[in-house]
Formats: C-alpha cells, sequence, structure tokens
C-alpha cells in the first residue's frame, strides 16, 4: 500500500462524517503530508494555507497554554484544527456538522496517524549472501628474542627486605 493510500485509510474516519468536505494532515514544520483526494482547494492554495497554520499553533502556544485545538470560522465553512505531535490534522467543515462526531473520528485518526509515525520503517530489503571470505593463513609462533627483559612480580606486601631493593 502506498504511503497516500495509507493516509487516505486514516483519514476515512473523518472523511465519512456527514458535513465534513475535506480533510487534510500538516507537518508540525507546516507542509503538505497528505490531503484528501476530494478536497477542491489547490495545491498552491494549501501549502500557503499550511505554513501559515503551522506558524498560527506555534504562535498561540508561544502565548498561551498549550493548545491542542483551533476552529477557524470562514463563511460558509469551518476549519476544525486538531494538533497531535508530530501532525496537524485540518477538517474543513459545513456549520451543519455534528462536532461531537468529528471529534471522536479525528480523535481515531489522530491516533493512527501518531502510531504511523512511531512505528519503525519497514526492514530495508536484505542483500544477497555473500560467498564466505577465506581467512588469512595464521602466522608462525615467534620465539622470544634474547634482548626481552624477565619481568617478576614481587608480591604485595615484602615478609623480608633484600638487599637488592632500590628503596632500603
Amino acid at each position: 500500500m502506498s504511503t497516500n493510500d495509507d493516509f487516505q485509510r486514516l483519514l476515512a474516519p473523518l472523511r465519512e462524517v456527514p458535513g465534513v468536505e475535506g480533510v487534510f494532515v500538516l507537518a508540525m514544520s507546516g507542509g503538505v503530508v497528505s490531503r484528501d483526494a476530494r478536497l477542491w482547494i489547490g495545491e498552491e492554495a494549501l501549502t500557503s494555507v499550511a505554513a501559515r497554520i503551522a506558524t498560527l499553533f506555534e504562535a498561540v502556544n508561544d502565548n498561551f497554554d498549550d493548545v491542542g485545538e483551533l476552529t477557524l470560522a470562514f463563511d460558509p465553512f469551518t476549519l476544525a484544527l486538531r494538533r497531535l505531535q508530530p501532525f496537524i490534522l485540518a477538517a474543513l467543515v459545513r456549520p451543519t456538522v455534528n462536532g461531537e462526531a468529528v471529534r471522536m473520528a479525528s480523535n481515531i485518526a489522530l491516533r493512527q496517524l501518531q502510531q504511523r509515525a512511531a512505528a519503525p520503517p519497514p526492514p530495508a530489503p536484505r542483500s544477497p549472501p555473500r560467498a564466505p571470505v577465506a581467512a588469512p593463513p595464521r602466522a608462525a609462533p615467534v620465539a622470544p628474542r634474547a634482548s626481552t627483559p624477565k619481568v617478576e612480580v614481587a608480591p604485595a606486601s615484602p615478609t623480608k627486605k633484600k638487599k637488592s631493593d632500590i628503596w632500603g
């Protein structure tokens, strides 16, 4: 399933609410992540709106408590915005829409979007197995050289001093 098909499936519960005209998903950075195919807003206008919505959330959160929802009313529609890191879910709705149905459907969509974002990426395709590489031949052991000093370890608590002790 392609990424866009995946997003369309995740947004389906919200799109099916009567009075919802279209749905789109934004990144917190302001980019468009996905859009409802039936949304009649042009790509250029949607990109501009996405950047402004992200900036609006940033400005509101800088000046007030952490805000997760915003509603922007434009006659004859309302833009219902819900934020859940790392997404902003936007639904263009008619005034007659059932607000609780939109809230419940957007909760489901946001939870699924967040799970999708948190899921590890699919594993990369495995490369074909490589032929085994022969180990390099082992070197013959080297005999100790005559000039190698002999190391002696003294006991931790000497019982008897020797004349050869330097500090004694």
